[in-house]
Formats: C-alpha cells, structure tokens, sequence
C-alpha cells in the first residue's frame, strides 16, 4: 500500500463518517420533536400514574388512622364504664355496709 492509496483511504473515511452523521442529524431533526412528545407523553403518564398510585396509599393510611383513632376512643369508653362501675359498686357496698354499723 503506498503513501497515495493511505491517503485515499483515509478521505473515503472521512466522506462515509460524514455521511453518516449528516443522515443522522437530518433523521434527529425529522424524528426527533416525535419522538421527544411520545417520550414527554410517556413520562407524563408515568407521573399522573404515580399520582394517583400516591393518592391510593394516602386514603389508605387517612382509613387506618381514623379506624384506629375509633379503636382507641371505644377502649377508652370501655375502660372509663367499667372503672365506673366498679367504682359505683364499691360505693354502693361501703354505703350499705357503713348503715348497717351506724344502725
């Protein structure tokens, strides 16, 4: 291979590179705007997606907070009720029991 065949072979390098990259500038720029909006679209989607997904878990944790809050305030009546009641008992038997010493 001479000095003049390197030389020719490198300018046929450089001419197909060339090519190339101007078929893929002018395709990026034909192509591309579609594909950037079905991209954006898609990641749009994505977003309203993992919104509403993030809506779910939020009601969710809003109706396990409240059924516990329920749950809590009904122990709290139960506990209050009996406490009363046991209170009201023991009244009642030192009552009767203080009449019937008086008596």
């Amino acid at each position: 291979m001479t000095n003049e065949d390197s030389h020719e072979h490198q300018r046929h390098d450089f001419l197909i590179g060339l090519i190339t990259g101007s078929a893929l500038g002018v395709g990026a720029m034909v192509f591309g705007p579609r594909l950037i909006s079905g991209l954006r679209e898609q990641v749009a989607e994505s977003a309203r997606s993992l919104g509403r997904r993030a809506q779910g878990v939020r009601d969710d944790m809003c109706d396990a907070v409240a059924h516990g809050a329920q749950e809590v305030e009904r122990y709290a009546t139960e506990a209050k009720t009996d406490r009363a009641a046991k209170t009201g008992t023991r009244s009642a038997a030192h009552h009767s029991t203080s009449a019937q010493q008086a008596g």
